[in-house]
């Protein structure tokens, strides 16, 4: 412990998180999934639609995650699975970005409804996606931490 420091209480050993986790570690359990819909703005004319596939999708303008993103993994390798390819024309760090982007009518994304903001409900339409892509919420015990331990 260094001097001025008070120790803190920890709490729990659990943390939740979006999966897959980094290098393939399983979640104690998993605790629910979310399947990926085409966001689309309100007004598109797919967006009437009451399921797309990836021929709906192959002239559109993609608005994709950072590749570094759980949701943009997931994709990726939906994608890989089918050997299909989307027309990619931005590229944002956020879903709330990629969501925004959308509504402004600049392309299409993936999301789930738990994700969505509630205020841009009136100008986003989530589409299903007949493609399996889902994203699941785990929980993990954080490693060589225990219940009760303090830590400086």
């Amino acid at each position: 412990q260094q001097p001025g420091v008070q120790p803190v209480q920890l709490g729990p050993t659990l943390a939740k998180r979006l999966l897959p986790l980094p290098g393939g570690a399983a979640p104690d359990r998993v605790l629910g999934a979310a399947p990926l819909g085409v966001l689309l703005p309100r007004a598109h004319p797919l967006a009437s639609r009451t399921t797309l596939g990836l021929p709906d999708l192959a002239a559109e303008p993609y608005i994709a995650l950072d590749e570094t993103t759980v949701i943009r993994g997931v994709i990726d390798a939906a994608l890989a699975r089918h050997g299909a390819s989307l027309r990619r024309v931005h590229g944002v760090s956020t879903g709330a970005a990629a969501y925004r982007l959308v509504a402004a009518g600049l392309g299409f994304t993936f999301a789930d409804r738990v994700a969505l903001d509630p205020r841009l409900l009136g100008d986003v339409t989530l589409v299903p996606w007949d493609v399996e892509a889902r994203v699941e919420v785990g929980v993990f015990r954080l490693s060589g931490v225990d219940d009760g331990r303090t830590a400086a």
